[in-house]
């Protein structure tokens, strides 16, 4: 299995296939395999990578969602950029597209996410159009084991999203 860091520089990407949607799970299944990851790094010690994604307009209203043919070309993108064993799918249902970047090393943040980011960003930036890539938003957060009862996520900026 491809290391996280191979992610980040390219070397672990999957090809489409050919005419065919990318597989991508929906919010309850994402959340679902997202918590069982927590629960694997939490055993392992090891953080993990969550990357969230949305394509958010300028007029975007409180009940927007997003175009499914750009968001089949969002989790397209994500597809190509990921691996096998990572889980792909909807964060909020129709509005912030998700990647579980699973047995992320133990390296400070910053030295893996923003390689992850740029990766994800440029992957993006060549499925999506040109007229809807300036309203392209990635996020990486590394999530670290929880200790206890105590989760560990940088100033809570993920419900935000």
């Amino acid at each position: 299995m491809a290391d996280i860091s191979e992610v980040a520089s390219g070397g672990a990407c999957r090809l489409a296939p050919e005419g065919r949607p990318c597989p991508a799970h929906n919010e309850e299944a994402f959340h679902y395999f997202l918590d069982l990851e927590r629960r694997r790094a939490d055993r392992s010690h090891r953080p993990l990578l969550l990357v969230l994604t949305s394509l958010v307009p300028r007029t975007a209203h409180i009940g927007w969602r997003m175009d499914p043919a750009l968001a089949q070309k969002l989790f397209t993108g994500l597809w190509l950029c990921t691996r096998d064993a990572d889980v792909i799918g909807w964060y909020r249902e129709g509005r912030v597209a998700g990647a579980v970047l699973t047995q992320c090393s133990n390296g400070s943040s910053n030295h893996i996410s923003r390689p992850i980011r740029a990766r994800v960003t440029d992957a993006l930036g060549v499925a999506l159009p040109r007229s809807v890539r300036q309203t392209l938003r990635v996020h990486v957060y590394q999530l670290m084991p929880r200790i206890g009862d105590q989760v560990q996520v940088p100033n809570g900026a993920i419900d935000r999203l």
